[in-house]
């Protein structure tokens, strides 16, 4: 204990601005079990959770040396200078790792997502650059959410993120991932959030996503997709949400026979969508927000198909040559 004390209070001198206090219960005396953000265990230290206070400073090599550590919660901060390697020796116990909302910069290290009992990392707003290390995925067996969004990486998705065989979710949004979507991302049996939003991916993706079967939510949209647009996974018995926006897809839209009954939103905006538009949507009862505009959309919808749709909220077919048709009433 008196080792993880004086690990503690390395971090604590490492800290530049405190606009909180909450580093103020850390002190020598005291019993580190008792220090704000800190849990332990049978007297070691377990989880370490100061987050949303404004904690100015760097991470201390000292961070490493917690054996039975399961759970590191330091986001919403403004801590600086990266991540140190020490940070390799964190026990192989650790569950949740999440630094996102801080300006640490360089690469993302390998290593941050070899602990056998990973479950959640958390890299997302903190200005990474650089590709996506292969070997992030490469022993993380346990791994359910990967969030890496609003950084700087390049290079595409890689397969290897399939080999997190409990891989449930995926943030790669606003980035600068370029090149291919990988053909095995849906491998993962229980893959039900995948967003990739505004980067600089290209080709066709229909392919690579018709065994989503489970999916939640799909956001792709920003990017440089082009082909036949992955409308097949509205009928998705989870799905809540589908953007493909802003990509180059082009061909129809399918007529929706059946459609998911959680899906509230679908936005299939800014693309290259041509040919007349299916008579009716009314199946997609659930749906809050419905954008078709800006593409080649041409012909009549039904109104009491748009009308039926009870909760729809926003509507959007700007720059569409489209008319809303009454149906003729059947006389008697």
């Amino acid at each position: 204990m008196d080792a993880e004390r004086r690990a503690l209070l390395d971090f604590k001198a490492a800290v530049t601005a405190d606009p909180w206090g909450v580093q103020a219960s850390w002190t020598p005396m005291r019993d580190p079990c008792n220090f704000f953000g800190v849990t332990c265990d049978a007297g070691a230290v377990t989880w370490l959770r100061i987050n949303g206070t404004g904690l100015a400073g760097t991470l201390t090599p000292s961070l490493g040396r917690f054996p039975a550590l399961e759970s590191v919660l330091l986001f919403g901060n403004a801590l600086t200078s990266g991540v140190p390697s020490s940070f390799r020796a964190l026990a192989p116990m650790l569950h949740k790792l999440n630094l996102s909302w801080n300006t640490l910069d360089g690469e993302i290290l390998p290593f941050l997502g070899a602990f056998p009992w990973l479950r959640l990392l958390d890299l997302s707003y903190i200005r990474f650059a650089g590709g996506i290390p292969a070997a992030l995925f490469d022993t993380s067996l346990r791994l359910r959410y990967v969030l890496l969004a609003h950084n700087n990486l390049t290079d595409p998705v890689l397969p290897s993120i399939t080999n997190c065989s409990r891989l449930v979710g995926f943030n790669f949004s606003y980035n600068h991932l370029s090149r291919e979507f990988s053909d095995q991302v849906c491998t993962p049996p229980k893959m039900n959030y995948i967003s990739v939003r505004s980067n600089a991916l290209s080709v066709d993706i229909v392919g690579k996503l018709t065994s989503c079967g489970s999916i939640d939510l799909l956001d792709v949209g920003s990017n440089k997709f082009s082909g036949a647009a992955p409308f097949a996974l509205l009928g998705s018995v989870n799905i809540t949400y589908f953007n493909v926006s802003s990509n180059a897809f082009n061909g129809e839209i399918p007529s929706i026979a059946t459609c998911g009954t959680k899906i509230s939103y679908l936005d299939a905006s800014d693309n290259r969508l041509t040919r007349p538009m299916p008579e009716c949507m009314v199946n997609c009862r659930g749906l809050r927000v419905l954008d078709l505009g800006v593409n080649a959309l041409a012909g009549a919808i039904l109104g009491h198909c748009v009308w039926g749709i009870e909760m729809l909220v926003t509507f959007d077919l700007a720059g569409l040559a489209l008319t809303i048709r009454q149906p003729v009433p059947i006389l008697a």
